[in-house]
């Protein structure tokens, strides 16, 4: 192992921590194919393997020295090779910002995002060329993206057909939802603005609503599983549903009814839709503030529109009507989830490949769309959430060129 001059556990038991944490340190720093880094927030972590440790008492930290040194954090001198690695890092390891699973960079309009990927892989989305995989912290840009625990292995397609993956967005996402073309074509590019978050602190809101066996869940739902690859569409707790959203692309708040629309509820919707840092206590301390920023959109099912009485909620809301005449003959939602599964990774890699060539090279069109609302619509009761909007036109004529209103009629 890593230690291997201690022969013997009684011997690594009498070792001296600091310095048995000096030589992990080397041996990782000089030919491990390692790096230390360290966050603003004061973390450490080592990527080694094509994986990233927070070094500290954790379990993948824990498991990696059990492994390679027989030391336990449980007792001496583990506990003070823990300790002292993390201040060798601290102070020698490089530094890098430690974001969400999402990350933009306005300057190069460059969009990193980590879905969860093998080997701790995130895709980089840059304009005109096609995305590409790096690695997570140590690329050249430093760019360090926690993971999700809910956001299920993607793999980026790079050979994946623009037209065939968004026939299956089309088939799977646009045909499914009983509402009217124009919705439907709203719902996808609204879905699509999640990965072009970072281009407007205003980001509306999507309300499904519907009458009884409409569907509504069942909408929420199918976005779940194009972005998560898994459905989470349910009612959590207010802590968790912040949990989610600070490192997750969208919470879901299932059959949310006006008799459920306690204070709480409406501030956390508003935090969503402001994109704004929500405080938190700081644990340990009676006096220190956190503030958590919220990186998700946020997605209500319910019966009604939320009532007068929360006009700043209404304005940040896009409220999307179901209606029977809409419904789609013979479908089937258990094998509809499935084949959202199955083409998850060629319709989300037609998705980046469609932002990278036709969307990010084109944001100068939001310019153009903005004086179209200005002039043609203004003062709609929306109109705080404009720069949404016109990021979702620009999706919209890209989207267009794949799936073209004709083809969208079903």
């Amino acid at each position: 192992h890593l230690i291997e001059q201690y022969r013997s556990e009684a011997m690594i038991k009498k070792a001296d921590g600091h310095h048995l944490a000096d030589m992990i340190f080397n041996w990782f720093n000089n030919g491990a194919g390692a790096k230390f880094f360290k966050t603003k927030e004061g973390k450490a972590f080592l990527f080694y393997n094509r994986r990233q440790y927070e070094i500290g008492n954790n379990v993948d930290f824990n498991a990696l020295m059990t492994q390679m040194t027989k030391l336990s954090v449980l007792e001496k001198p583990g506990n003070l090779v823990w300790y002292f690695l993390t201040n060798f890092c601290i102070l020698h390891g490089a530094q890098v910002d430690m974001m969400s699973w999402i990350h933009t960079d306005r300057q190069r309009d460059t969009i990193y995002i980590n879905l969860s990927s093998e080997h701790n892989k995130i895709l980089r989305i840059e304009p005109g060329k096609d995305p590409q995989m790096i690695e997570n912290g140590t690329n050249e840009q430093s760019v360090l993206l926690s993971s999700s625990s809910q956001i299920q292995p993607f793999e980026y397609i790079p050979n994946t057909s623009e037209a065939e993956g968004f026939a299956r967005l089309k088939a799977l996402i646009l045909d499914t939802t009983p509402a009217e073309l124009s919705q439907r074509y709203f719902l996808l590019c609204w879905t699509i603005s999640i990965i072009m978050m970072h281009y407007q602190s205003d980001r509306g809101l999507m309300q499904v609503i519907g009458g009884t066996s409409m569907g509504k869940s069942k909408v929420a739902e199918r976005i779940s599983m194009l972005l998560y690859g898994e459905s989470f569409v349910g009612k959590g707790t207010g802590a968790a549903e912040t949990r989610v959203a600070t490192n997750n692309p969208i919470v879901f708040l299932d059959n949310l009814e006006n008799r459920n629309l306690i204070l709480g509820t409406v501030d956390f919707l508003l935090f969503l839709a402001n994109s704004a840092h929500k405080p938190k206590a700081n644990a340990g301390s009676d006096t220190e503030v956190l503030y958590q920023k919220l990186n998700a959109f946020g997605m209500c099912t319910g019966i009604e529109p939320f009532p007068g009485k929360y006009p700043e909620l209404i304005n940040r809301t896009w409220p999307m009507g179901l209606e029977p005449r809409y419904k789609q003959n013979g479908y089937m939602h258990d094998a509809t989830m499935g084949d959202i599964r199955k083409n998850r990774n060629m319709m989300l890699s037609a998705i980046f490949k469609v932002l990278a060539h036709k969307v990010l090279p084109k944001l100068e069109r939001r310019r153009f769309w903005s004086q179209e609302l200005q002039s043609r619509h203004a003062g709609h009761n929306k109109e705080r959430n404009n720069e949404h909007l016109c990021t979702i036109c620009v999706i919209l004529e890209a989207v267009l060129e794949y799936i073209p209103i004709d083809a969208g009629k079903s």
